[in-house]
């Protein structure tokens, strides 16, 4: 039977689910699961919890974030949570194992999902890619890199930290899709005019089956099917990227 605390959960957010398209889905509110929701908040991007435990109930709505509450393993839960009509998973259960599973069951429901899945241990990491996992993450192990480049490259790192984390600084990264229809395919870099006409920076392509270049000089032809990543405010990426990816 069904717990009265589950089933009312279910009611309150079905029609929010139902609402949710090309959102993501982040499975696990640990410490880790809540960062990542206060960012996707940050950056406005749509996303639904997935916890299978009532005790943080009082947080999910003191910060008005869609959730279910019941077992993240659950075909059924993922499927309430819109899973074939979004765009990417996180998987940060407790334990590897439950991660394992949860891709497993996100990769059979929608083999174009695009999963992301934390491994707690190194040995682990392998069995999630396997699993359908497109990248797995160790916090160990990017702890570790971290610490290393901040002893090496103090200046740099500080940087990188005022741009990823400052609220004062605006400066955002963006992946955008060429498509058939975009004004842009078929002319180079400086003809577009990054910068100084688009009012965002290109930082580097990554073309299908080829490996990413990074900083493309002026001559460089964009092609459909290219994606670009670029460097800018909130408000000059989302004026300009309808107008990078198609016509208007």
């Amino acid at each position: 039977m069904t717990p009265k605390w589950l089933t009312l959960e279910r009611d309150i957010m079905d029609k929010l689910n139902d609402a949710m398209v090309d959102h993501y889905i982040i499975c696990g509110f640990g410490r880790m699961g809540q960062q990542i929701t206060k960012e996707f908040a940050r950056q406005r991007v749509p996303f639904i919890v997935i916890v299978d435990s009532p005790e943080h109930v009082s947080t999910l709505h003191a910060q008005r974030i869609t959730h279910i509450i019941g077992n993240v393993i659950d075909d059924a839960l993922l499927m309430q949570a819109g899973i074939t009509r979004a765009k990417g998973l996180v998987a940060v259960a407790s334990t590897d194992e439950v991660n394992v599973f949860i891709v497993l069951s996100a990769r059979v429901l929608n083999p174009k999902l695009f999963i992301v899945a934390r491994s707690i241990l190194e040995e682990n990491e392998d069995k999630l890619r396997r699993a359908g996992a497109d990248r797995v993450m160790s916090p160990y192990t990017l702890g570790g890199r971290r610490m290393a480049a901040v002893v090496t490259k103090p200046g740099l790192m500080e940087f990188i930290d005022i741009l990823l984390n400052s609220e004062r600084f605006e400066a955002e990264f963006n992946l955008l899709q060429i498509t058939k229809s975009s004004p842009f395919t078929g002319r180079t870099v400086e003809d577009i005019g990054f910068g100084h006409r688009c009012g965002v920076s290109l930082l580097a392509v990554r073309r299908p089956n080829e490996e990413m270049l990074i900083n493309p000089c002026a001559d460089f032809v964009i092609r459909t099917g290219d994606e670009l990543i670029v460097m800018g405010t909130l408000a000059q990426l989302e004026h300009r990227q309808s107008a990078l990816v198609s016509r208007s």
